[in-house]
């Protein structure tokens, strides 16, 4: 990955990354917009369609100036369908559930059923215990749905949010990619050493940032090949057309002031994540 990508996001303050903000409900979560480098090339004829479409609807330009749909558990297809609707009901953006691969022991797109145990009426909660940061779910739909979604969004000159989940993984770990391992050098680099103990002490910052959350293995985000892999993924949804993202959870990921993990000598993801530090590669 080069040292600096063509795509930034933009730079958030430590108070924000600590604490979260709570914009969609949940106080764990940060929304973070894109930015692009200053380059002639960003300058499109796309970008200006974009631009004229949103005037057309009196959509406002900059996502954190309008209005937002969550368009929760919704099908990629599904929004897609209803984009001249959203536009026409004044939404600036769009917020797409996690769009990672998931578990799909059941292909039904259920979100309440007779078994909220066992999933076995489909589980909207999947999407957000990642079994691999690739593009597509059994729930939402494939990597081409997503950024036909997406260029059907441009033609109204609508935002699109994507919730992004780098903080753990699903606890059924015999589901989690082999691809993943292999990238981050092996299952024992993908979690952090206190990464399967649960959290007790919630005010603590070293359980929170290095703990198991409601039993979802907490991810070691300063593996610089973690950082790597889950930039390709941001990278990917960037060029389908994302144009920002909600990081969920986000208040369980150190800062640089934060306790490390014994795995760790640096808590530097979101410096590296919103270009303030280079990625490995």
């Amino acid at each position: 990955m080069k040292k600096r990508t063509t795509y930034l996001l933009k730079r958030l303050a430590a108070a924000c990354l600590a604490f979260g903000v709570a914009f969609t409900g949940t106080p764990a979560s940060s929304l973070y917009p894109i930015t692009q480098v200053q380059a002639a090339e960003t300058a499109s004829e796309s970008t200006l369609a974009t631009a004229s479409q949103a005037a057309k609807y009196g959509l406002a330009d900059d996502i954190q100036d309008g209005a937002i749909l969550h368009a929760w558990c919704w099908s990629f297809n599904t929004i897609k369908e209803n984009m001249k609707d959203i536009a026409a009901a004044g939404f600036t953006t769009v917020q797409t559930s996690p769009a990672n691969e998931c578990k799909d022991t059941y292909s039904n797109m259920k979100l309440m059923g007779n078994d909220e145990v066992n999933g076995t009426d489909g589980c909207w909660w999947w999407q957000y215990q990642p079994t691999d940061w690739k593009i597509g779910n059994y729930q939402l739909g494939t990597r081409d749905d997503f950024k036909a979604m997406c260029a059907e969004a441009d033609k109204y000159g609508i935002k699109v949010i994507v919730d992004v989940i780098p903080n753990h993984t699903t606890p059924d770990l015999p589901k989690v990619s082999q691809n993943l391992y292999n990238a981050v050098g092996g299952k024992d680099n993908l979690y952090h050493a206190n990464g399967f103990k649960e959290i007790t002490q919630w005010g603590n910052r070293y359980e929170c940032t290095t703990g198991q959350m409601g039993g979802l293995p907490d991810v070691n985000t300063e593996n610089p090949d973690f950082q790597a892999y889950f930039l390709k993924y941001l990278n990917d949804l960037i060029a389908c057309g994302a144009d920002g993202f909600r990081y969920d959870t986000a208040k369980h990921i150190g800062v640089p002031s934060d306790p490390l993990d014994a795995k760790s000598t640096r808590n530097n993801f979101w410096p590296v994540v919103t270009g303030e530090e280079s990625a490995k590669g």
